[in-house]
Parts: C-alpha cells; sequence; structure tokens
C-alpha cells in the first residue's frame, strides 16, 4: 500500500516536471531520458512488487515451487533497484564532479564516490544473482543477506559522502546576498 502511494508521488512528479518543461525546455534531451528511464524502471519495480505481494492468492505445492516462483522475482526486483540507485548516484556524483573541477580545479573525494557506487552495484547484482539461484541451504541464505547488506550499506554511505560533499562545497562557496 506504501509503495503505491510512493509511485503516485513519483508518477506525478515525473508528470509536472515533463509538463512544466514542454513548452520551454532548457534541459537537453539526455536529461529527460534519464528521467522517463528511471520512472520505467520504478515501474517496473511496481510490477515486479504488485506480483509479488500476491503470492497469497496461490496455491503452491511444495517448497521448489514456492523457491522457484520468488526467486525470478525477488531477484529481478533487487536488480532494478540495484541499477536504479547506481544510476542516481551516478547522476549526483556527476554534478560533485563538475563542482569540484569547477571551483576547486582538482578532484578531491571523486574517487571515493565511484567506489562506493561500483560496490554497491556490484554486491546488488550479486545479491540478484544469488537470489535467482534460491536454495534451501544455509550458506548460501548467508550470502544472500550479507551481499544485500553490503548493497545497502555502500548505498547509504554513498547517500551520506554525496550530501555531505554537496554542502560542503556549496557553504564553503556560498556568496552572501546584498542587503
Amino acid at each position: 500500500m506504501k509503495a503505491d502511494r510512493t509511485f503516485l508521488i513519483l508518477t506525478a512528479q515525473v508528470w509536472i516536471y515533463f509538463w512544466r518543461r514542454r513548452i520551454r525546455s532548457r534541459e537537453n534531451r539526455r536529461s529527460k531520458a534519464l528521467i522517463a528511464f528511471i520512472w520505467l524502471m520504478q515501474a517496473a519495480q511496481m510490477a515486479i512488487t504488485t506480483r509479488l505481494s500476491s503470492i497469497h492468492t496461490m496455491e503452491l505445492d511444495d517448497t521448489p515451487h514456492f523457491y522457484g516462483y520468488m526467486a525470478t522475482d525477488w531477484a529481478l526486483y533487487t536488480a532494478i533497484c540495484s541499477f536504479t540507485t547506481s544510476l542516481v548516484h551516478g547522476v549526483f556524483i556527476s554534478r560533485v564532479f563538475s563542482l569540484e573541477k569547477s571551483l576547486y580545479g582538482k578532484r578531491r573525494i571523486m574517487f571515493v564516490l565511484i567506489a562506493f557506487c561500483v560496490m554497491e552495484q556490484a554486491f546488488g547484482l550479486l545479491s540478484a544473482v544469488f537470489i535467482a539461484n534460491l536454495s534451501d541451504h544455509f550458506d548460501y541464505n548467508v550470502m544472500i543477506i550479507w551481499s544485500i547488506s553490503i548493497s545497502l550499506g555502500c548505498s547509504a554511505i554513498s547517500d551520506v559522502l554525496i550530501a555531505g560533499t554537496l554542502v560542503y562545497i556549496l557553504c564553503k562557496y556560498r556568496t552572501a546576498s546584498p542587503g
């Protein structure tokens, strides 16, 4: 239910973005295509979420059928989530890069941000692969839990580093308004 509302809010934001920029658009086509692509990825993720939430209506006879049904959808969901998050982080990392280059003339935190984004993507896709091959083996399930946790941790660290870097750069080079 909360996912439905969140997707509705995202859809409204995308619609407003394209509606307002239809007449006098200064944004390039690449930015618009990126926003449309992210929305499509979220729409696919919402469809998978709806499919996963309907598992209680199905009558599955045994555990392997249950794992087979869940594993494919859950792996797709995890891969899409990982890719979308890395894509959004990549956009913000490029903004940090352009700000650092224009203000400092060199890159200070760029490589750290890229490293966390790559780790996030690698462990996210590793999680999707582990989930797609889901089994009852305990060690295998531990690998799934750890790869998901590391991917989410790298994502959170990337968020904090990107936000902190942008705040630092913008506050350091802020100009006072006349007044």
